[in-house]
């Protein structure tokens, strides 16, 4: 079982360097995992971006941010994604980094004000992430005033292909711990399948 672990985790640590666009598009679409990825270029910024289809850990963002709002009270939204982002129409660049972006939507300030590192605990292991940027926004919606904050984080690809790969994870973002749901460890796991050679 460990040697099947050990594979996996390799396979999923081996970057799909040199293909393009359409070839990842086109193996997302092989390994049925277009749905959970996102697969762009912009040809405006010249930035291609492969990243995972925000997944919501607090509250909903199905039609759009009113959602977080019930009953004229606000409520806290926390959705993640994982990402790669890179110069160009083809994967050539550095693959061992990857990003964890966390976007909110609440009634106030809760994680670029305070202590803005990410904590996972996963299988027994720690790891702390330093934000590598971050940004906010405040919003006056339905009469109610909202904060809206992104924060991102550098996390290189072994990490991310541990943490798909475990059977226990949990992370704390200043507020209280929460767990990353297999659906979400799923996704990981086809961002790194998809971008694997």
């Amino acid at each position: 079982m460990k040697t099947l672990l050990s594979f996996i985790v390799l396979l999923f640590t081996t970057p799909a360097f040199g293909q393009t666009i359409e070839q990842l598009q086109a193996k997302a679409k092989d390994l049925k995992a277009n749905k959970d990825l996102i697969i762009a270029y912009d040809k405006y910024k010249d930035l291609s971006q492969v990243l995972t289809k925000p997944y919501n850990l607090v509250g909903t963002m199905e039609g759009g941010a009113i959602e977080a709002f019930g009953g004229g009270r606000m409520a806290m939204v926390l959705v993640v994604d994982a990402r790669y982002i890179f110069r160009g129409q083809k994967f050539d660049h550095d693959s061992n980094k990857l990003y964890l972006e966390f976007a909110s939507m609440s009634k106030d300030w809760r994680y670029l004000k305070g202590d803005n590192k990410a904590y996972i605990l996963y299988d027994d292991k720690r790891l702390e992430l330093r934000p590598v940027a971050g940004d906010s926004n405040v919003h006056a919606l339905l009469g109610d005033v909202s904060v809206s904050e992104t924060i991102l984080f550098e996390i290189s690809r072994e990490d991310l292909a541990a943490i798909a790969a475990a059977k226990d994870v949990s992370f704390k973002l200043n507020d209280k711990p929460r767990k990353f749901k297999s659906e979400l460890l799923e996704r990981f796991q086809k961002l790194l399948a998809v971008t694997a050679q």
